[in-house]
C-alpha cells in the first residue's frame, strides 16, 4: 500500500497543477457594433482597453475584455470596480444601438496552472491545445465535456476558465478528474 501512495505522489511532482476558483469578479456583456468609433471609443474611455481580434482577449492591470462574437464583448474586471465601468460604458454608449449588462451572478471562474494543464483540457474540449496554435492572449468558446465553456490562456501553462454557475461544480471535478494521476496523456 505506501508503494501505490509512494508512487502516486512522484507522478503528482512530476505533472502537478493547481486548480482555484476566482469569487472576486465582475462581468459586463457588451453588445453592439464592434467595428464603430464611438464603442472602440467609450471601451477604450472605461477600460483602457481597445477592441480584441478575433478569438483573443486584451488586459490592463486586472481588466480583461474578451471578444465573445461579431457583436459582442465580455469586460472582467474586479468586483468593486465594475459597476464603475458599466456607469462609464452606459454613459458613453446612450441613444447608440448597444446594450451592456452586468451577468457576474451567472458566471464561475477557475484558473489551472502547470504543466500538465493543456492535457488536461485537452481530454475535455475539442480545442487545439498545441502551444504554437492556442498562444498567450487567445480565447476560446467551446465545451467543456457536457457543458459550454469559455478559455484564456494568461500565462504559458495558466488558462483562465469561465463556465455557468449553474455547472460550477460539474465543471470543477470534471477537471480534476482528467487531472489524476494516472490519467496523464503527455499528448501537449
Amino acid at each position: 500500500m505506501s508503494n501505490d501512495l509512494e508512487s502516486k505522489s512522484n507522478l503528482l511532482a512530476i505533472n502537478p497543477f493547481d486548480l482555484k476558483e476566482i469569487t472576486e469578479f465582475g462581468l459586463l456583456s457588451v453588445r453592439g457594433d464592434l467595428g464603430s468609433k464611438r464603442l472602440s471609443e467609450t471601451l477604450k474611455f472605461s477600460t483602457g482597453l481597445k477592441v480584441p481580434t478575433v478569438r483573443s482577449f486584451v488586459s490592463k492591470s486586472k481588466v480583461e475584455v474578451f471578444w465573445m462574437s461579431t457583436d459582442e464583448l465580455l469586460i472582467k474586471a474586479p468586483g468593486k470596480a465594475i459597476d464603475g465601468i458599466e456607469s462609464k460604458m452606459l454613459k458613453g454608449l446612450k441613444n447608440f444601438h448597444s446594450s451592456v449588462v452586468n451577468i457576474s451572478d451567472s458566471r464561475s471562474l477557475f484558473t489551472i496552472k502547470g504543466a500538465p494543464c493543456r492535457d488536461i483540457l485537452g481530454k475535455l474540449c475539442p480545442v487545439n491545445f498545441d502551444k504554437k496554435i492556442f498562444k498567450i492572449g487567445d480565447f476560446r468558446r467551446t465545451r467543456m465535456a457536457q457543458v459550454p465553456v469559455a478559455l484564456s490562456l494568461l500565462e504559458d501553462n495558466y488558462f483562465q476558465i469561465m463556465c455557468y454557475r449553474s455547472v460550477k461544480e460539474y465543471v470543477y471535478n470534471i477537471l480534476k478528474m482528467s487531472g489524476c494521476d494516472n490519467s496523464n496523456v503527455n499528448f501537449y
